[in-house]
């Protein structure tokens, strides 16, 4: 059989000896990875059948463009890196084509198959890959038409496409404002199978449809839209590549040519099966507006007590942590904005990239370079920015978020030498952080983490929807709307007892989300996004403990040194963000049905407060 015979119904395998299901070739169908000879023999095999494939019959070949799929985009060419990189000598002999279908298809000239053939096959393994959706036969085309696909493919993106261009823009701006509008914090664009295509946003921490892309968007639409974004709204110097594309991770920040007030965007975009999908992260950009207090976060009044004892610190290394999308950015904006020293302090922040901009403060954005560490004697420019910073008598340096062993050596060396720094983390709670830092991908050690005053202020935050104050379900209108859904009407009742009967506590307060929502709430049964936190200064027992590896240790003995042990109190002091969420909760502020994103209560463990407080029941 021809492996490149567009009649076969047969897929093309990738390009691993394992998988090649050559004609007359032997498998036992294992796959332990033990017969390296065999695998040779399988590929030597593969290429020797290659070089024997004739040309197809000359009536199947696509002799015009009216008879070519219709298509998308053309994905190969000179430009391209890898196996899509096409010679400009051959660029109309074979193209990579995404088709209306969403499928990719591999199109070649058969009178030059020979030139070809092993490109085709290298071609197909790399988009299969990268995880796309590749037909099995390719195409036989003429030059002729494919030099018109070429050509036509570099008119959408030139000058004639302009008015397309420009109508895709437009497009994108109506999504931003209508985001705006609904209070979004999120713009998710996805490609999805059947030509269908997605724009939802994120609001009071859920996924909906965007109101106006609910009548359906097809799949070019929105990859037009996409495209038109990257291209011709970034800032200069913001994107991670001049052109768009959808086999390769993309990056930028969209600000001045956006053209809406106080508003900035965080674009990124990754490949997928039918197509990529982009995530649009709407930063506000005001910095004459007046910054949004630590307790209208959500902060309690023990953690903005916190908070303002940091900002007095005049060294040591602050670090906030949480997951994508939980205000670490916005906090450390107030921060610094409230700062005592604001406006008279010399403050720096080195961001990759910069997201909101911040009164007060020297920003600068860089992209750091992980190649770069395995090159002797050479610093890559993050590095060589955060030095440059040091020279220029800081008071604290931001160094952004620390994921790599680059910014946190950055963010050590500014604690070390005596100024204050500030960090981000992904972590799910205070007490992973140091375990997180130590990781060899990071690289710091527990001996400098822990020693003097290295560490300030630690804290871990969560954005968690409020309830619509107006439409919120006390507990007996929620059990009756549970009742025809047992699993619901069962965990509710378990929420319920553990907090009544295991804690002691007094649940009068509960409300629970109703999913009809109201007016006020445009049916959603939420209304805005609050903070839940823990948070801690180091003391010395804490950092004994932590300096042996015993994290659990010196947070429970954190705990139960400095919390009150009343979880119907508002003082925050010691107390897990579980236990925020359940304060919250008890005032009816939260839904309980969420709490256990912070814990399972069948591993809660109070402090020993809290036993003396609440006897044998939260011992049994």
């Amino acid at each position: 059989m021809n492996l490149f015979d567009w009649r076969s119904r047969s897929p093309i395998p990738p390009p691993t000896a394992r998988a090649l299901a050559l004609p007359g070739s032997q498998r036992s169908g294992k796959d332990d990875g033990s017969d390296a000879s065999s695998e040779n023999e399988l590929a030597q095999a593969f290429f020797a059948h290659v070089t024997q494939v004739g040309v197809p019959a000359q009536e199947s070949v696509i002799k015009d463009a009216a008879s070519f799929p219709g298509w998308i985009t053309v994905l190969s060419g000179p430009a391209m890196t890898g196996a899509l990189n096409v010679p400009v000598e051959l660029q109309d002999k074979l193209l990579a084509v995404k088709l209306t279908s969403g499928r990719i298809a591999i199109a070649h000239d058969p009178l030059d198959f020979a030139q070809v053939k092993t490109r085709i096959y290298l071609m197909r393994a790399e988009l299969v890959d990268l995880g796309l959706d590749v037909q099995p036969n390719t195409l036989a085309v003429t030059a002729q038409v494919l030099r018109e696909i070429r050509v036509a493919a570099e008119k959408k993106t030139g000058s004639q496409g302009a008015e397309v261009r420009s109508a895709a823009v437009e497009q994108f701006r109506q999504w931003i404002v209508q985001a705006k509008e609904l209070g979004a914090t999120d713009v998710h664009l996805r490609i999805r199978g059947g030509n269908r295509a997605d724009v939802m946003v994120r609001v009071d921490g859920d996924l909906e449809h965007l109101p106006a892309s609910k009548a359906g968007l097809t799949n070019h639409q929105v990859l037009t839209c996409m495209k038109a974004a990257y291209e011709s709204l970034a800032d200069r110097h913001s994107n991670s590549d001049g052109n768009f594309s959808e086999l390769e991770t993309r990056s930028c920040i969209i600000d001045s040519q956006l053209g809406i007030p106080n508003l900035r965007l965080r674009f990124n975009s990754e490949r997928g099966f039918y197509g990529p999908a982009a995530v649009l992260r709407l930063l506000t950009t005001s910095v004459n507006h007046a910054p949004m207090g630590f307790a209208d976060m959500g902060f309690g009044l023990s953690h903005c007590a916190l908070l303002e004892k940091a900002q007095r610190m005049e060294s040591g290394l602050m670090i906030q942590c949480g997951i994508t999308g939980s205000g670490k950015t916005t906090a450390a904006k107030t921060f610094l904005e409230t700062h005592p020293k604001n406006g008279i302090g010399a403050f720096y922040q080195v961001a990759d990239p910069v997201e909101y901009l911040i009164r007060g403060v020297h920003q600068i954005g860089v992209q750091r370079s992980i190649a770069t560490l395995s090159q002797v004697g050479k610093k890559d420019p993050y590095t060589q920015t955060v030095e440059s910073v040091l020279r220029m008598d800081p008071d604290i340096v931001d160094v952004g978020e620390v994921r790599d062993p680059i910014s946190a050596r950055a963010a050590a060396i500014i604690a070390k030498t005596g100024q204050f720094a500030m960090c981000t983390m992904h972590t799910g709670s205070v007490m992973g952080i140091l375990n997180r830092l130590v990781d060899p991908n990071i690289g710091l050690s527990r001996s400098e983490l822990t020693a003097g005053n290295m560490l300030g202020l630690l804290s871990y935050q969560a954005l968690v929807p409020k309830l619509c104050p107006q439409c919120a379900l006390d507990l007996p209108h929620a059990r009756r709307n549970a009742q025809d859904t047992p699993r619901d009407q069962h965990y509710l009742d378990f929420i319920v007892q553990t907090l009544g009967q295991r804690l002691g506590l007094d649940t009068s307060g509960l409300r629970f989300r109703n999913h009809e929502g109201c007016e006020a709430c445009r049916q959603r049964g939420t209304k805005g996004l609050t903070i839940v936190a823990e948070m801690m200064i180091p003391d010395d027992e804490w950092l004994d403990l932590s300096a042996q590896g015993n994290d659990r240790a010196a947070w429970r003995n954190y705990q139960n040194t400095y919390s009150d042990g009343d979880l119907a109190s508002a003082n925050m002091c010691g107390k897990s963000a579980l236990e925020h969420a359940i304060y919250k909760a008890l005032n009816g502020a939260l839904d309980p049905i969420g709490l256990e994103r912070f814990g399972l209560f069948e591993k809660y463990q109070p402090s020993r407060r809290t036993h003396a407080k609440a006897g044998k029941e939260v011992l049994a």
